[in-house]
């Protein structure tokens, strides 16, 4: 009876910090995750409002003296221009490049992109929204990556204006930002490794420690209990 009871207080006793455990280790892991990624996608973003803020459309203030016809129409090459040198920015890098991005017009026509992309590659195109869009994708080697997607209207040459958004999709261009998130998520499955390492490890430990003893021993009780009342 006695090791019956106390086979199932431990069973109670180790059920319960398995779920405490988990529980915890699922927060934390969630927690630090959400922040990383977070950190690497406001980093994508940064880099995609540079490139958005370089793009220029020369035909902009000629554009305002005609019609609405004329206004709207489908922005080519030739009047966009393109005023950044990305050989000079290492992760646009032919040879060790990790970062990547394409411009599009909103009928998918693809116009420019970076050097680290060949002809016959392409990456996702977001959905054309005023908010950007994140996602997670696999760049050519089948290297994860982490991507942002925003829309917006080139400012012209001329004079400058506020990064805005349009509902004229003939006025818009798309930009897509990706980069290699491998040592991202390489750190992300060590985090995930040690936290069940070590949750693993206490449950272990407890459960094999000898219990503890008082130093004299354990001493039977002879307490003498008052007569009871006639």
């Amino acid at each position: 009876m006695i090791h019956s009871l106390r086979g199932r207080l431990l069973a109670g006793i180790v059920a319960g910090m398995i779920i405490l455990l988990s529980a915890f280790s699922v927060l934390i892991y969630s927690v630090i995750r959400h922040y990383m990624i977070g950190q690497f996608d406001t980093s994508l973003l940064s880099t995609a409002q540079m490139l958005a803020a370089v793009m220029e459309d020369e035909q902009y203030e000629n554009s305002q003296a005609d019609d609405d016809a004329d206004r709207n129409k489908t922005k080519n090459n030739e009047r966009l221009e393109f005023n950044l040198d990305v050989r000079m920015i290492p992760e646009f890098n032919r040879v060790s490049g990790a970062a990547y991005y394409q411009f599009q017009q909103p009928n998918g026509t693809i116009f420019l992109r970076s050097p680290t992309l060949t002809a016959e590659q392409r990456l996702e195109t977001a959905t054309v929204s005023e908010h950007p869009e994140y996602r997670q994708t696999l760049l050519p080697g089948n290297k994860i990556a982490r991507m942002v997607g925003i829309w917006f209207v080139p400012h012209s040459g001329g004079r400058d204006r506020e990064f805005e958004f349009t509902e004229s999709e003939n006025q818009m261009l798309g930009l897509t930002v990706a980069r290699d998130a491998t040592g991202l998520f390489e750190k992300l499955t060590l985090l995930k490794l040690l936290l069940g390492g070590g949750c693993f490890c206490i449950i272990v430990l407890s459960v094999g420690a000898p219990p503890i003893r008082p130093c004299g021993g354990y001493r039977r009780c002879e307490c003498q209990h008052p007569a009871e009342p006639l």
